[in-house]
């Protein structure tokens, strides 16, 4: 069976061969050097068949089952590569007289497609410098001339601006032998309602005139514009042209318009919204500039009203009268807090002793919580004169006031005050938080033990019902007078 094969394909490459020829030899010869060789290497670029037969042996090597490609492949490319090297290089020689004979109309050829592809790239890249090159708007001159054409025949119809439509338009009418081959330009947009006009009767009158091919390739040439009118369109159809030519160009002009009125709904759109985030953006904008400025404003204010608490602040230690009319800011905390700073922590700042008074008198009448702080902080101040401390004393002793301590421990305390305090029944229970405290100086070393038992007892009889507030005190006193050490110790004013 593999045999038989073999013979068929064999047999069927003998009896191709003949007929595919060898198609490098039979290349048109125009002037060109060595086509045949040439036609050989860039076969692909030109043949859809291999060219050569070397080609056609390893075609049916590749169809050939199993063996095929070992058998046919070496004696292809060989036989490939004899052509390309000797067989087509040796024919090209032989032919060399006969392309030296057509070398002139060859290279000739060569310049004016060479000319044709320049002016095709200029018209193409610089209309308007073309325009102003009088070779393109020529009739006789027929590479540039035909350059123009071909642009104007492949623009989009909205490529060209008014001006360079006007002056093409302006050149077809002073020569109208220009009107065929420019005819292009008939279906651009931007060309006025007058000259399109006159396009419509040019086809018009070429048609009755016998031009009927002319004519309508003129019409064809308008119809490929969006801008004609229905009555235009008329126009046409009863001069004779084709009404489908008509009816595609009308279907052309409504889906363009359309188009248009799409966008332009689109872009009304699009508008409204970058105008609505516009106006967002400066609301945003503006709102941040009213709130930076309202902080501005704030913050100056505040720095403001801060400088002015300061003043009131610092006005405790000036003249009575200046500080008198700060005295009216009693009820603003921070200047309340700051007269306690001032009194309570910079016992080294003198503060006369007027304001002192002042100030002193007004936290007596306050209800305030601080007012008790501001008042405790200025009984021990130095600048307190001794009869005030005196007389504080007694309203606190009478009002049975644990915080005569802030009297006693004044520096201006007279020890006469300091003796009657230690003894004095009004203040029990300042003196019981002295003699419970592990700091207070007891004569022996067991007598503070023994106090706070006999004391907490009494208080647990009082709980107990045994005894009734009043006995509680009177007991209390008699257990301090018994135990406490009958000389003031010198040290008994700072225990608490």
């Amino acid at each position: 069976m593999k045999h038989l094969m073999l013979v068929k394909a064999f047999v069927g490459l003998i009896l191709s061969l003949p007929m595919s020829g060898c198609l490098y030899l039979a290349v048109e010869r125009d002037g060109e050097f060595s086509p045949s060789t040439r036609d050989i290497w860039n076969a692909r670029q030109k043949y859809w068949l291999p060219p050569t037969a070397g080609g056609w042996v390893c075609c049916f090597g590749a169809v050939t089952p199993y063996v095929g490609p070992v058998i046919f492949y070496p004696p292809g490319f060989a036989l490939h590569l004899v052509e390309g090297c000797v067989i087509a290089p040796a024919y090209d020689i032989v032919c060399m007289p006969y392309d030296l004979c057509r070398r002139p109309t060859y290279l000739a050829e060569c310049r004016r497609r060479e000319e044709a592809c320049q002016a095709e790239k200029f018209v193409r890249k610089n209309l308007d410098a073309a325009l102003d090159d009088g070779r393109y708007l020529s009739p006789s001159n027929t590479v540039y001339h035909k350059a123009l054409s071909e642009m104007l025949s492949k623009s989009e119809h909205d490529a060209l601006t008014t001006g360079q439509v006007s002056r093409i338009v302006a050149a077809i009418r002073s020569d109208e032998s220009l009107l065929l081959d420019m005819r292009g330009v008939s279906g651009q947009a931007m060309m006025k309602d007058d000259d399109r006009e006159w396009f419509i009767q040019k086809a018009i009158e070429l048609r009755q005139s016998g031009r009927g091919e002319d004519g309508y390739a003129v019409a064809a040439a308008v119809c490929q514009s969006r801008n004609l009118s229905d009555a235009q369109y008329d126009e046409l159809v009863g001069a004779g042209f084709s009404a489908g030519m008509v009816a595609s160009s009308k279907r052309v002009r409504e889906s363009y318009n359309k188009r248009l009125a799409e966008e332009a709904a689109k872009e009304a759109v699009r508008r409204k919204a970058e105008e609505e985030r516009q106006a967002r953006i400066r609301a945003l904008r503006e709102a941040a500039q009213r709130q930076e400025a309202e902080r501005r404003r704030r913050e100056e204010t505040k720095k403001k009203f801060e400088l002015m608490r300061q003043r009131h602040i610092d006005s405790i230690t000036d003249v009575p009268d200046s500080f008198k009319a700060s005295l009216a800011n009693y009820d603003d905390e921070v200047v309340r807090k700051g007269w306690i700073g001032i009194v309570k922590h910079r016992p080294l700042r003198p503060i006369p002793a007027e304001n002192l008074m002042v100030l002193l008198r007004k936290a007596e009448t306050s209800t305030n919580f601080w007012s008790s702080t501001l008042r405790h902080a200025i009984l021990e101040r130095p600048e307190i004169p001794v009869p005030v401390l005196e007389q504080e004393y007694e309203w606190m002793a009478e009002g049975r006031k644990t915080t005569v301590s802030h009297v006693l421990k004044n520096p201006n305390c007279p020890a006469s005050l300091l003796e009657k305090a230690y003894s004095d029944p009004r203040i029990l229970g300042y003196r019981m938080q002295v003699a419970i405290n592990p700091a207070f100086p007891w004569e022996r070393k067991g007598d503070r033990d023994e106090f706070m038992r006999r004391a907490q007892k009494l208080i647990g009889d009082k709980c107990n019902g045994i005894m009734t507030e009043g006995e509680l005190d009177d007991a209390l006193l008699r257990l301090l007078d018994d135990m406490q050490p009958s000389k003031m110790p010198a040290q008994w004013r700072d225990v608490l």
